[in-house]
C-alpha cells in the first residue's frame, strides 16, 4: 500500500471505528474533514497488502482501521488549548463518567489555520476552520457488549493541494452501533450498523455535493481448533448521492441510489505454531451495473525470526 495513498486514490481502506470513510462520489478520502482528536485514539492497524476478500473492494493495496479509545479509558475532563501565527487556535475540550451499566465521554475540537505563505509572496488562500462535537457511549464488560458513537461538524477548508487549491464550506455527521456477543461455544458474533452524511460545496465553482450512506454488517467468528479460525459474515451498503450544479461544474444525473450487498468467508491455519499461518477466503459482491462479482484471496505468512516477517 505504500506510495497508493492519493487524494483521488481508491484502492486504499481507510476505517474509523470499522466505518468506512472513502468518498464514493471522488473515489478517495476526504482527509480535510476527518480531524480526529489525538487523545481520542487508542491505536492505528495497518493491514498490508490485498484484503478485499474480508475487508470489500476498495482494501486491493491495504487496510488502515484508525480505533479510537473506549469510554472506559476516557474518564475525568480534560483541556488542552494552543495558538501560533499559523495554526492560529486549538481547543479540546472532553468529559467522561461511568455508571453501573455502562460509561460514556461528550468531546468538542475547534480549529483554526491561517493562509500559509507562498516562496515568491502573497498566501494560498487556503485557510481553514472547523467545530467539532461528539460522543461515545460503552456498555460494561459483559458477554453481550454494546457501543453507540456519533459526531458532527462544520467548517471551512482551504481545499485539496491538487489538482488545483480550493476553498470549500463542509459539514457532515455520522452516527455507529454495535453489538457483539460471545456465544457459549467461545465464537464471537457482531453486528455493527452505521449512518453518515457528508456535504461540501465549492466557492469557486459554485456547486454542492452530499452522500448519505447507510451501512450493516454481520461477523462470526469461529475457533474451529487450536490452530485454525474461521470467519464469516455479511453486509448490506445503500449509498445515495445529490448535487446542486454550476455551469463549471455538474453532475448527470443530478442524484443517484446504488445498493451493494456482500457475502465473505475466511479460513485461517497456523501450520506451525507463530511460524507458518496461511489464509485463503472468497467475496462475493452483488454490484449495481456489474453483477455478481467474486474476489477470492489465497496467502500465507512466515515468520522465521521474531523481527521478521514475509507474506
Amino acid at each position: 500500500s505504500r506510495g497508493f495513498n492519493g487524494f483521488f486514490g481508491g484502492k486504499l481502506l481507510v476505517l474509523v471505528d470499522g466505518r468506512s470513510i472513502y468518498n464514493g462520489i471522488f473515489s478517495g478520502i476526504f482527509w480535510d474533514a476527518h480531524d480526529l482528536p489525538l487523545d481520542n485514539i487508542a491505536r492505528i492497524e495497518v493491514l498490508r497488502g490485498p484484503g478485499a476478500a474480508l475487508w470489500g473492494s476498495n482494501a486491493v493495496n491495504g487496510v488502515i482501521n484508525i480505533v479510537t479509545r473506549s469510554a472506559q479509558e476516557t474518564q475525568g475532563g480534560r483541556v488542552a488549548v494552543g495558538a501560533g501565527n499559523v495554526d492560529q487556535h486549538l481547543l479540546d475540550v472532553r468529559q467522561g463518567g461511568v455508571s453501573e451499566s455502562a460509561a460514556w465521554r461528550l468531546y468538542a475540537r475547534s480549529r483554526g489555520r491561517s493562509d500559509q505563505e507562498l516562496p515568491g509572496g502573497g498566501t494560498a488562500n487556503d485557510s481553514s476552520h472547523s467545530q467539532r462535537v461528539g460522543f461515545r457511549i460503552d456498555s460494561s464488560p459483559s458477554p453481550t457488549a454494546w457501543m453507540v458513537s456519533g459526531e458532527a461538524q462544520q467548517g471551512r477548508s482551504g481545499g485539496a493541494p491538487y489538482p488545483q487549491s480550493t476553498t470549500e464550506d463542509i459539514r457532515d455527521y455520522h452516527l455507529l452501533g454495535r453489538l457483539s456477543r460471545r456465544l457459549e461455544s467461545g465464537s464471537t458474533l457482531q453486528l455493527q450498523t452505521y449512518f453518515d452524511s457528508s456535504w461540501r460545496r465549492d466557492l469557486a465553482v459554485r456547486s454542492a455535493l452530499q452522500e448519505d450512506i447507510f451501512d450493516l454488517d454481520i461477523q462470526h467468528d469461529v475457533l474451529l481448533t487450536a490452530s485454525q479460525r474461521l470467519i464469516w459474515g455479511g453486509g448490506w451498503r445503500q449509498n445515495r448521492f445529490s448535487s446542486v450544479g454550476s455551469v463549471k461544474l455538474a453532475f448527470v444525473p443530478d442524484h443517484q441510489s446504488r445498493t451493494v450487498t456482500s457475502l465473505f468467508v475466511q479460513d485461517e491455519w497456523e501450520i506451525l505454531p507463530q511460524e507458518l499461518i496461511l489464509i485463503g477466503g472468497v467475496r462475493a459482491e452483488q454490484l449495481p451495473r456489474h453483477g455478481l462479482q467474486w474476489q477470492p484471496s489465497l496467502r500465507a505468512t512466515w515468520n522465521p525470526l521474531p523481527l521478521h516477517t514475509f507474506w
